[in-house]
Formats: structure tokens, sequence, C-alpha cells
């Protein structure tokens, strides 16, 4: 797919940061609850997705 739906249970505004295995930063964004994002640049892989909201959330998402 070449879109992730957040969903943030809030209605702030939040950074998210995508990371690939490497811990390397590959895609910086704000998001608000239910934005899209555009993974399409991203290469077939692993990804670990954090969202800075009060207390950081780290993810996992495979781009196929």
């Amino acid at each position: 797919t070449n879109y992730i739906t957040i969903q943030l249970g809030s209605l702030e505004k939040e950074i998210l940061q995508i990371y690939n295995l490497l811990g390397q930063l590959v895609k910086e964004t704000t998001v608000a609850n239910n934005d899209r994002v555009d993974v399409s640049q991203l290469t077939s892989g692993i990804y670990s997705i954090c969202v800075q909201q009060n207390a950081p959330r780290v993810l996992k998402f495979i781009k196929q």
C-alpha cells in the first residue's frame, strides 16, 4: 500500500517519524487524527513509526 492511516485518539496535531531498520529517519511529518500518510517513496521493508504524543508510541509496519 502507498498510504497508512494514523488514528491518534486526540484532536491535536502530532509529529510522526518513520525509521528504517537501521534506525535512520526516512520521513517526518505532522499529522492529525485519521490523516493518511503517503509512504509510496519508501522501498519494501519493515519500518518503525514513532508518534510524539504525551508519551512517545512506537509501532511497526511492513511496506510491500
